[in-house]
């Protein structure tokens, strides 16, 4: 069984257990690339540009995605997002960024975009000051964590974690809660 079809047999489960179920079951789909090409080329507001180098990671579309008034941004490449609802029920279909240079392909950003009356929106983008970000869909809000590295910046264990959550009305998002974390790890 694909799992597009175990993700409709899911949905078809929530659906039949009510709608408070749906609110504490947060389900995603994978969207095409070329869904999330024809997403980002929906807006004025973001550029679509040529690669001129193959993408990372290498099954990416080769182009580089510029959002205006962001700096760095010179090796912006789609990675797989992911479609949901939102507990309010409005769809929210997020592409995170990989990018490159100092980040060293870790995600930097995530452009979120919603779809009202069938018409697809670009409600705006997510950031992680150091990359690292992930995004997901968690209990009906839009999930977003970064890493907070020390003062030497070792990649291997930062000792604080960000975490932010999301949601949109319309076409606007908005920041419901933000808190950090901090992580502890043991000595093998």
């Amino acid at each position: 069984m694909t799992s597009h079809r175990i993700t409709l047999l899911l949905a078809a489960l929530v659906a039949a257990a009510g709608t408070d179920s749906l609110k504490a079951v947060s389900q995603t789909l994978t969207p095409s690339f070329a869904d999330e090409l024809s997403w980002i080329r929906s807006t004025s507001r973001l550029q679509l540009v040529p690669a001129p180098r193959p993408p990372l990671p290498l099954d990416s579309p080769p182009y580089r995605v510029f959002i205006p008034g962001t700096e760095d941004h010179e090796d912006t490449y789609l990675v797989r997002g992911f479609t949901g609802r939102l507990s309010n029920g409005q769809e929210v279909m997020v592409v995170p960024l990989s990018g490159g240079g100092a980040t060293g392909g870790a995600n930097v950003y995530a452009l979120v975009f919603t779809r009202l009356a069938g018409t697809v929106h670009y409600v705006g983008y997510l950031q992680s000051p150091n990359g690292h970000l992930v995004v997901s869909l968690t209990h009906g809000q839009v999930l977003a964590t970064y890493p907070i590295f020390g003062p030497q910046g070792d990649n291997c264990c930062p000792p604080k974690t960000h975490y932010e959550t999301y949601t949109l009305h319309g076409t606007h998002l908005y920041k419901v809660d933000a808190w950090i974390k901090n992580n502890t790890y043991s000595n093998p």
